[in-house]
């Protein structure tokens, strides 16, 4: 086309034409149907970097947003509106571009069609943001019995919007049952429909803890469950607390309401923290504690008195263990 032709389409349209010229304009679009497929076509182009352009605009606007001060649903508004401009620039800019491929404007198509691939990037990567949700944080947590009550660890749970506990046979919903944040333990409870949930081997073990016994922990420092092993150090916590123990087992943040066992596979403890001072070192509550918080909640809870791992070596304990074990994810 023709730049003066490209020039009078655009002056009519902006009705910038003076009414012979209108009239002229307007008589040629009825009689010539290859010069209405032109007009159309233009317009439509016309149409698409105006679209375009006002995309820009709200993009610029939603830049201003301060996402930071608000709550997630603020935040997943925002990039629901980000999502709907990205789609809407994606289909205006497949318009231009399939019209100016059409018409062989090679310098304007490569253009273009950088510019479209960008913004379906850009869109992808933001849809596949909002399919998964990120967590605030995550601890480790312990089965109790097959009802799916599982014991944790209180600290970051109070005022959680929403809770998931995973492992390798999936992944779950949560609610939070009992919180007892003097202890730092929390009960569980999964709250979706349950088929196959496995019957725990280990039992609890309520009597005051060694030292130099040897123990071991099972955790979701990560995404990964890690073991790690060690001996207790000191029959009572920070301070002298005795509702708790020292061992020296790492532990990450991700590793608190690890469970711990001793070397017979009864549970023990479970990890509340470690010393800032002692890196290789961490506190876990003591097992007659964990017994008089599950009693304290009042749950249909009755935890298995027989320990079933107690003839295994330590490492088939945790190849039993490891399927009672889930990562807590924090919303």
């Amino acid at each position: 086309m023709k730049p003066e032709l490209w020039d009078e389409i655009e002056r009519f349209l902006k009705g910038e034409l003076n009414p012979l010229e209108t009239s002229a304009f307007q008589a040629k679009l009825k009689s010539d149907s290859a010069f209405r497929e032109k007009f159309e076509q233009h317009k439509e182009l016309l149409n698409t970097f105006q679209r375009y352009s006002e995309r820009q605009t709200l993009q610029k606007r939603l830049n201003t947003i301060p996402l930071k001060k608000e709550g997630s649903k603020f935040r997943l508004n925002v990039k629901t509106y980000a999502v709907a401009a990205s789609l809407t620039s994606l289909f205006t800019l497949v318009g231009g571009y399939f019209y100016l491929k059409s018409n062989n404007n090679n310098a304007e198509y490569k253009a273009l069609k950088k510019d479209v691939d960008h913004i379906r990037t850009w869109q992808q990567v933001i849809t596949q943001k909002l399919n998964t949700p990120s967590y605030n944080a995550s601890v480790t947590g312990l089965l109790l019995n097959r009802k799916g009550y599982i014991l944790t660890t209180a600290h970051g749970l109070k005022g959680a919007d929403k809770i998931e506990v995973e492992n390798n046979s999936g992944s779950f919903s949560a609610k939070l049952i009992k919180l007892d944040e003097f202890n730092d333990l929390a009960l569980l409870k999964i709250s979706d429909t349950l088929t196959n949930l496995p019957v725990p081997n280990y039992s609890l073990f309520t009597k005051a803890p060694e030292i130099v016994e040897k123990s071991f922990i099972l955790g979701y420092p990560d995404k990964d469950m890690v073991y790690g092993e060690g001996v207790i150090v000191c029959t009572n916590g920070f301070n002298g607390d005795t509702t708790s123990f020292q061992l020296n087992i790492f532990a990450n943040p991700g590793n608190s309401g690890s469970p711990v066992f001793n070397d017979k596979g009864e549970l023990i403890g479970i990890i509340k923290g470690k010393p800032k001072d002692s890196p290789g070192a961490s506190y876990a509550v003591k097992g007659e504690f964990i017994q008089e918080f599950i009693k304290s909640s009042k749950e249909d809870l009755k935890l298995n008195r027989r320990n079933k791992l107690k003839s295994l070596n330590r490492k088939d304990k945790a190849k039993q263990l490891e399927k009672c074990i889930y990562r807590v994810k924090i919303y």
